[in-house]
């Protein structure tokens, strides 16, 4: 899970401060005291045969941003403003059009490389409403695929 704690991680220590709690896996019932959220799952692992001693390894994780839909409702009458909040914490960018350092693409543009292990990352980021028990949410969901290498010795 190396992947998963360094993503955890670098979003502890250099994301907005507004985020009160994080998760790896995804609890599907978070108390109200707890949001806004981060959870990171992992999706799916690809295991292809790489080059000689190595395996291709295309993994697929999910780091979500849960909101509590009812604090941000009716602060503008033309706006869900949690719309703009979410975006902004997870695509915002400064006045230079630079990635910020706290939003979520900023971070793991910047932050994560893991040592130089890995060569590709797309992300995709999908918006959507949920209930969690009794709450209903605002979430975002950013999938992240990441290619990754590992070491295969003596292999015949």
């Amino acid at each position: 899970m190396k992947i998963a704690d360094k993503l955890l991680e670098y979003i502890k220590n250099y994301g907005d401060k507004r985020i009160k709690n994080f998760y790896f896996g995804d609890p599907l019932t978070i108390p109200v005291s707890n949001l806004p959220a981060i959870i990171v799952s992992k999706k799916l692992d690809r295991i292809n045969q790489g080059a000689t001693g190595l395996d291709e390894i295309d993994k697929t994780y999910s780091i979500k941003l849960v909101f509590n839909k009812k604090d941000e409702l009716g602060k503008n009458p033309n706006e869900v403003t949690i719309q703009r909040t979410m975006a902004d914490l997870i695509e915002g960018t400064d006045s230079s059009n630079n990635w910020l350092n706290t939003s979520l693409i900023g971070i793991l543009r910047k932050y994560f490389t893991l040592g130089d292990t890995i060569n590709d990352q797309n992300i995709d980021i999908e918006y959507s409403l949920a209930q969690r028990g009794d709450i209903i949410t605002e979430e975002a969901e950013l999938t992240i695929n990441i290619k990754d290498f590992v070491n295969v010795p003596n292999r015949s």
